[in-house]
């Protein structure tokens, strides 16, 4: 009997390639299961106190996979045990790694990582820290083709958190740049998700560019950002899955751009 690969939890990345050890490992992505997926903007989790707060954020919304940016923890070979505080049950315990650099380090900015749930964690394969601003996981899983048929498809889910809108150009080429590299690392048989702040504004999507999201987009300015996010969709066959549901207006924005006076759209 071939037990499941030991993978060390302050490893830069973890692979699981051999096809037996990969059986072993408990799928995430199964047919006919719910799989609750968040994305959160923290501010910062360098306090105990704010740590255990997203541990309550995620037990209470029953989230299995959360990408979170503004950490401003910068070193990827830390993993942080989150633990929420529970006076009635026995509280979950979730595991969330993160991934930073020097430059950021040094200034105290950006930080981004992914919290996984207990079973979440089980079903991981590979860690993908790349820098402050980028990092993702691949997760094993199964879905069902047909009645009697079930395949492996890995869920990849990638934690973005972009630079803002005002920008230089070079800073934000150098970002889609890395970004486009790291989707490049998904196979062709994984789920992906992309999630995070993206600092960006789409609008209303035109005929043309209907396939890459559904009809509840927001009447608003795209911004360059947003022209760039579009792009990079469009390249990697992406859809913006949040303009496929109607939400109420209160619930549409988290930000809007700064717009000169008496500007006209774009």
């Amino acid at each position: 009997m071939t037990s499941p690969p030991h993978v060390s939890l302050s490893s830069r990345t973890a692979r699981v390639n051999d096809s037996s050890t990969w059986n072993a490992i408990p799928g995430l992505l199964k047919p006919r299961s719910k799989l609750h997926v968040g994305a959160f903007n923290v501010r910062t989790l360098c306090q105990i106190g704010q740590q255990a707060s997203l541990a309550r954020t995620l037990e209470s919304r029953v989230i299995d996979v959360c990408r979170v940016s503004e950490t401003r923890i910068q070193d990827p070979s830390s993993v942080i045990h989150l633990t929420s505080p529970c006076q009635n049950k026995e509280p979950t315990r979730f595991t969330l790694r993160v991934s930073g650099s020097r430059d950021s380090a040094s200034r105290g900015l950006a930080g981004v990582g992914i919290a996984l749930s207990p079973r979440a964690e089980l079903a991981l394969l590979e860690w993908i820290p790349v820098d402050s601003r980028l990092c993702a996981v691949r997760l094993n899983g199964t879905v069902r083709i047909r009645k009697d048929r079930d395949t492996r498809r890995c869920l990849f889910v990638v934690s973005a958190y972009s630079p803002t809108d005002c920008s230089a150009d070079d800073v934000k080429d150098e970002f889609y740049r890395k970004l486009s590299d790291l989707l490049r690392k998904a196979r062709r048989s994984d789920v992906v998700i992309m999630a995070g702040d993206f600092n960006a504004q789409v609008g209303k999507l035109s005929e043309m560019e209907r396939h890459l999201g559904g009809s509840y987009g927001v009447v608003a300015q795209r911004t360059d950002n947003g022209d760039r996010l579009l792009q990079l969709c469009s390249d990697n066959g992406l859809f913006f899955a949040n303009t496929n549901f109607k939400y109420k207006e209160k619930h549409l924005l988290t930000w809007r751009p700064l717009i000169r006076p008496n500007a006209g759209p774009n």
